[in-house]
């Protein structure tokens, strides 16, 4: 079963489309009810939601009991969930507050959901935890994006090494600026649609992906010029 945090957004949507097009049983999570109910109705009859806020661990506690109760253990869990990066004035992308509540959202929530997921898939010897991250972690311009998504980087590779031997996997996809695949909008070069971010994620759910774990893939080519050692 794979359950997909930030289930409303348009990357979530993506990942969730592409596993129910696999066959596997999906489950949306995410803050506002409304939303999540009106993504599962563009999915599938067979997708399920749970409201849960994933920056709150009681929250987590409940909403892994209901999914459990309900419709299993999870197998794959993609974090999803993100607040805008924005980019604007270094000013107003340098706000404590507003750093504080990215963080919050993509790297708490994201250890909060794989914290609960992690005991059943490490007793099943098996499990994926996949998290979304993005190319301005390599960037200045948005003191918001590159600080979170370094926190998801350094979240993903010590739980990869936490992992090792369980057979439980922990890695993450970087998309650049992400365009809605059926827009009709031309893809320029740096660009990738939601679909192609979407197939990353299910290869590296994939038994083909066992083997790799603490690693993270870039999607888009936006930073020529750059050699990541």
């Amino acid at each position: 079963m794979v359950l997909v945090a930030g289930g409303s957004g348009m990357l979530g949507q993506a990942i969730a489309r592409t596993f129910v097009d696999e066959g596997a049983e999906v489950v949306l999570l995410g803050r506002e009810s409304r939303a999540l109910a009106r993504a599962a109705e563009t999915l599938s009859a067979s997708v399920r939601q749970v409201a849960a806020d994933s920056r709150d661990p009681q929250q987590v506690a409940q909403a892994f009991a209901d999914i459990a109760r309900d419709v299993g253990e999870v197998d794959v869990l993609v974090n999803a969930a993100a607040p805008s990066a924005g980019r604007g004035a270094y000013d107003s992308m340098s706000e404590p507050e507003g750093v504080l509540a990215a963080v919050e959202t993509k790297v708490v929530g994201y250890l909060n959901l794989a914290r609960e997921a992690m005991p059943a898939m490490v007793a099943r010897n098996h499990g994926r935890i996949i998290n979304i991250s993005g190319l301005n972690v390599y960037r200045t311009g948005s003191v918001t994006g590159t600080i979170r998504n370094a926190g998801v980087v350094a979240l993903s590779k010590n739980l990869a090494d936490e992992l090792v031997g369980t057979g439980v996997t922990s890695n993450v996809v970087h998309p650049g600026l992400v365009l809605d695949a059926h827009s009709g909008t031309a893809v320029e070069p740096g660009q990738t649609t939601d679909r192609e971010v979407a197939a990353a994620v299910a290869f590296l759910a994939s038994e083909l992906a066992a083997t790799i774990s603490g690693t993270s893939i870039s999607l888009g080519h936006q930073n020529e010029g750059f050699i990541h050692y």
